[in-house]
């Protein structure tokens, strides 16, 4: 079977056959609209796709940390399930009644949330610490040139122990005995920059690295990480209440603008006809995406509060200012 998928990772290539295409980054494009359809045949294959699908996605995290730290698997995942979530809704939930201004939220939020990840991966390069002439020639200490040696065989035996991208690198510990040199570029670095063994490189006030954007989320594209999150979950949310209340027996809540708020009430009888099936397997997962990004920016809100990245909070690093002002200081990019 490796020999196979070898073979077949040989033979797709672009147009022009310059660049090769990987499994890893073909396979969302198959599995997602595959799980989507089985899960729509009816409840109890719902209920199955639901336990598959987060367990194969811990299977592909175990196999990125153990074989491929650098794989573009997650991204392409995230990409396709936007890409299908948006395909599904508007093939299916604009023909139930839907109202034009909804429709135009709804579009107008989930481009703007592409637009702010597009942004964080472009502004991922400017994290990156630029290296100086002097880097190595200005380590003039023997006693420091003999700690980061030592610190980097340390350092080369527990890379495969590493349990997430913002656990702590056994080396970091020592940057302030080092004079902010980092072990592993051997160059100089700016406080609270550091290495990330996924893209090689030292970053600027990194957070973490997202592995579902395939990028470090650090000082250039922090805003743009959190704004996309924010509007994503927001979109997804809407979306999905937009299709469950459409599919199903809504009931009403409110009115805000001339625009009554429902929610669903009756969805027993989604599985009775498969495009309606269908929709609702796209809400539900709609819905655990939002959750997701949700957690994202709970937690992310909390370190932005008090002061730290997730790197920095991972190795136990305390910011003694006051809520207040570490958020003045996140939105105003002081460094």
């Amino acid at each position: 079977m490796r020999k196979i998928l070898i073979k077949i990772r040989e033979r797709i290539r672009m147009a022009g056959g310059v660049k090769q295409i990987s499994i890893d980054a073909v396979l969302p494009i198959v599995l997602l609209p595959l799980m989507f359809s089985v899960a729509a045949i009816n409840f109890y294959f719902m209920i199955t796709i639901c336990i598959v699908m987060p367990l194969f996605l811990g299977y592909a995290q175990w196999l990125r940390k153990s074989f491929a730290p650098r794989t573009k698997f997650f991204f392409m995942w995230s990409l396709w399930s936007g890409i299908y979530l948006w395909i599904l809704f508007e093939m299916t939930v604009p023909l139930m009644e839907l109202l034009p201004e909804e429709n135009f939220i709804f579009i107008t939020t989930m481009f703007a949330a592409a637009f702010c990840f597009y942004k964080t991966r472009q502004k991922a390069a400017d994290n990156y610490v630029a290296p100086k002439t002097d880097d190595i020639d200005s380590i003039r200490d023997t006693d420091q040139t003999r700690l980061l040696m030592d610190v980097e065989e340390v350092d080369e035996n527990d890379d495969s122990k590493e349990n997430s991208e913002t656990d702590s690198d056994p080396c970091d510990f020592m940057m302030s005995k080092t004079n902010n040199v980092c072990p592993k570029c051997r160059r100089y670095i700016p406080p609270r920059a550091f290495h990330c063994r996924i893209c090689q490189q030292c970053i600027a006030k990194r957070d973490h690295h997202s592995i579902w954007l395939d990028c470090c989320i650090g000082q250039s594209n922090h805003k743009f990480f959190l704004a996309g999150c924010f509007l994503a979950m927001f979109a997804l949310l809407f979306g999905a209440n937009l299709s469950m209340t459409s599919i199903c027996h809504p009931f009403f809540v409110f009115r805000i603008f001339s625009i009554s708020v429902l929610l669903p009430d009756d969805c027993s009888d989604v599985f009775d006809q498969y495009d309606i099936a269908l929709c609702f397997v796209g809400s539900i997962y709609a819905t655990v995406m939002a959750i997701c990004c949700l957690i994202i920016l709970v937690q992310q809100c909390y370190l932005i509060l008090k002061g730290v990245t997730a790197s920095e909070w991972s190795r136990g690093d305390i910011n003694r200012n006051g809520c207040v002002m570490n958020l003045k200081t996140f939105l105003c990019c002081a460094r």
